[in-house]
C-alpha cells in the first residue's frame, strides 16, 4: 500500500472491491491481513474452481485495479489449490506432487 493510503484502501476496499467479488459467479470467500500501520497487505480469496478465479482475473479485475492505481502498487497475483483448511469442510488433504502449471504464468503480476 502507499503511504498515507489506509484510510483510501479501506473505502474502497469496503464500497468497490468486496462489493464486486460477491458479484462474481464462484466467489466463496475474501480474507483480508493487514501489517497495522505498515505498508503490506495479503489479500487472499477463495473461489469455486480455478476456471471461475480466472475468469474473475481476466475481466472485472483488471478494471477493479483501475480505481486502486493511486492506493497500492500493482499487486502480485498467484495462484494456490487450497491443500487443508480448519474453516471448511472435512476432507482428505490433497497436496499436488507436481505443479499442474506447465507453462510460464501470464496475466496481473506474471
Amino acid at each position: 500500500m502507499k503511504p498515507n493510503a489506509d484510510d483510501a484502501f479501506a473505502e474502497v476496499f469496503e464500497k468497490t472491491l468486496l462489493p464486486s467479488l460477491r458479484a462474481q459467479p464462484g466467489f466463496r470467500d475474501e480474507m483480508l491481513f493487514v501489517v497495522a500501520g505498515g505498508p503490506d497487505v495479503v489479500a487472499v480469496t477463495l473461489w469455486e474452481s480455478r476456471e471461475t478465479a480466472e475468469a474473475f482475473e481476466r475481466g472485472a479485475w483488471t478494471d477493479l485495479l483501475d480505481g486502486l492505481a493511486g492506493i497500492i502498487d500493482r499487486p502480485t497475483v498467484r495462484a494456490f489449490q487450497l491443500a487443508h483448511s480448519t474453516l471448511h469442510a472435512p476432507g482428505l488433504a490433497q497436496f499436488p506432487t507436481q505443479s499442474p502449471i506447465t507453462t510460464e504464468p501470464t496475466g496481473v503480476g506474471a
